[in-house]
């Protein structure tokens, strides 16, 4: 285990987090009569669900950012496998994977939020969008640790 491991294990965690977050949350756009998220329109009345939205990249966004969300769980628990669980797939393989993981998981969170923009690009943003790509950062941040310590880790099959 080298010095790496920790520190991608905690940043892999901590996107997985804020990508839940931002998929949860319902103020990625200020609206005057409310705040529109991913899922539902909230206002004071109460919130409802925003399945006809007809744009096709707000479509694209919940894909990516979900499929980014599963790729960072798949990510974490491999990593959790390589620091304390030694089962007989090798902790090399499980880095290596994690680390692809996180990079696409990345990528795909960073077209989410590209595409957002695109597609409400003269909203008022709430604190989610904000999140959003703080998350996206992060997640470049934490596939590079996971490469790293991948690439550190000497090339053993035991």
């Amino acid at each position: 285990m080298s010095i790496w491991s920790l520190p991608g294990f905690i940043l892999t965690a901590l996107s997985t987090l804020f990508v839940l977050v931002i998929l949860a949350s319902p103020n990625w756009i200020n609206i005057h009569e409310g705040y529109l998220g991913l899922w539902v329109f909230c206002n004071t009345r109460g919130c409802a669900s925003v399945a006809d939205i007809g744009y096709g990249g707000y479509f694209a966004v919940r894909a990516f950012i979900l499929i980014a969300f599963f790729f960072w769980v798949a990510a974490l628990i491999l990593l959790a496998m390589a620091l304390w669980y030694n089962t007989a797939l090798p902790s090399i393989n499980k880095m290596k994977h994690a680390a692809n993981l996180g990079i696409s998981a990345a990528v795909l969170t960073f077209l989410g939020m590209a595409i957002f923009t695109g597609t409400f690009s003269s909203a008022s943003y709430g604190w989610a969008f904000g999140l959003g790509w703080f998350a996206a950062l992060l997640s470049i941040a934490a596939a590079v640790v996971v490469m790293i310590d991948f690439k550190t880790e000497p090339q053993s099959l035991s």
